[in-house]
């Protein structure tokens, strides 16, 4: 049963002995923890940006150090940056396709059980707002790693005397 299957995401076909009640409680606990996933990476990623920040601008403030070591510095310390929101978004997109997947498997529930999908509470939400949801996870990392890269230009021009 491969993961590229329809059906293989369901949890319906993976756990059949569950009944309608169970499959929408087990769905919504798998959206649950998918959003937690999220919210642990952004949290982590903040709180290792804050700490890279710091670190910059403390080497910046140190006018006794040269010049060369302050932008070597920065710019070291910018690519880490970059790197961290690059993992960063890779590991939210992760979490976004099993958001997918999870919301493909109730689709088939609904399927199976031919449930009238006005009628039925779907665990996450109106499609458009379920898609639409996680834009706002891309922005802040892509952000940061924008403003990384500003840091360490600026820093480089500034410096260059």
């Amino acid at each position: 049963m491969g993961y590229g299957k329809r059906q293989s995401w369901s949890p319906a076909i993976r756990h059949p002995e569950l009944s309608l009640p169970e499959l929408l409680a087990y769905t919504a606990h798998q959206i649950e923890r998918e959003d937690g996933q999220i919210n642990n990476r952004l949290t982590w990623m903040l709180t290792f940006h804050g700490f890279l920040f710091l670190s910059a601008a403390a080497v910046l403030s140190q006018n006794e150090l040269e010049a060369s070591f302050r932008r070597r510095f920065v710019a070291t310390v910018a690519v880490v940056g970059v790197v961290v929101c690059v993992v960063a978004l890779c590991s939210i997109r992760a979490a976004v396709v099993s958001l997918s997947r999870i919301r493909k498997g109730w689709e088939t529930i609904e399927d199976c059980y031919s449930l009238d999908k006005r009628l039925v509470v779907r665990p996450y939400g109106t499609l458009s707002k379920f898609d639409r949801g996680h834009w706002i996870a891309y922005a802040i990392p892509a952000s940061i790693m924008g403003g990384w890269i500003l840091v360490a230009a600026f820093t480089w021009v500034a410096l260059r005397v």
